[in-house]
């Protein structure tokens, strides 16, 4: 699996010089690309948790749909197009800083700002991604994770922790939940009984979640093909502030984490 979704995405990015990096950790393996910073694999015991477009994106995409991309340094559109949606990190070569077996450290540096994204395998796939405002001037930000967990059908799918209610996943799904502020902790579960499983969502640092599956009939930026749609659902947790965007004082930085593990049900 490993293997084909590293092709899928190096065909289409070979041309900017993008680079798969394999992270192992006993059971767990995952598979980041240093375009972007994007995880595009993750499984444990060789049962894959993230949903990968199986067709390779079109150039000048607006968005690339699969993984778990970063949108940053704004979620969402800030305009009234898709050609501005989540940022441009997701489209932009991050550097390797450090690297291990189960382990790297990518970042992204800009003239006012760094962002440094860390991936890791630890009983669990841990992100991590900081925000440091390096300018002298005030710096608006705001980021998610963009997670695409592989269900099995989608009709029987309940998530869990967002409004404090069970929810079903039925046709176009878009529901945003703000927090008053920002929380340390905040925990969400997909069951997904049809591939026997749960997979559990810890954010730490967000302002808010959104659960999204754009349905059979709902257009969205990039494309995503047939009935794909049926075969994943995105929980996405995102840092926010007033108006939109968290404003970092110079020097100050903001962290967003987010880690992922898979429950078997009984």
């Amino acid at each position: 699996m490993r293997v084909q979704l590293s092709i899928i995405v190096a065909f289409a990015l070979a041309a900017v010089g993008a680079e798969q990096i394999a992270l192992t950790n006993g059971a767990e393996t995952c598979l980041v690309d240093t375009l972007g910073g994007r995880v595009i694999s993750y499984s444990v015991d060789g049962e894959e948790l993230l949903w990968q477009n199986k067709f390779p994106p079109r150039a000048n995409e607006p968005w690339v749909h699969g993984g778990i991309p970063l949108a940053w340094p704004w979620f969402g559109r800030i305009g009234g197009g898709d050609s501005d949606i989540h940022g441009y990190a997701w489209r932009s070569a991050f550097r390797i800083v450090e690297r291990s077996g189960s382990r790297v450290l990518l970042s992204l540096e800009t003239e006012s700002a760094l962002l440094k994204c860390e991936v890791e395998l630890s009983n669990g796939l841990s992100l991590c991604a900081e925000t440091t405002n390096k300018s002298e001037f005030p710096y608006p930000m705001s980021m998610a994770f963009h997670p695409y967990f592989r269900v099995g059908d989608l009709d029987r799918v309940f998530v869990e922790g967002i409004d404090g209610v069970s929810l079903s996943i039925t046709n176009a799904v878009d529901r945003c939940v703000k927090f008053d502020g920002t929380l340390p902790e905040r925990n969400y579960r997909i069951n997904d009984p049809a591939l026997g499983r749960t997979i559990c969502i810890q954010a730490g640092n967000s302002t808010g979640v959104n659960l999204w599956n754009p349905g059979p009939k709902v257009k969205c930026p990039g494309t995503i093909p047939g009935d794909a749609w049926r075969r994943f659902v995105a929980v996405e947790p995102f840092a926010m502030g007033t108006n939109r965007f968290l404003v970092l004082k110079p020097g100050a930085n903001h962290i967003l984490r987010m880690k992922v593990r898979n429950m078997r049900l009984n």
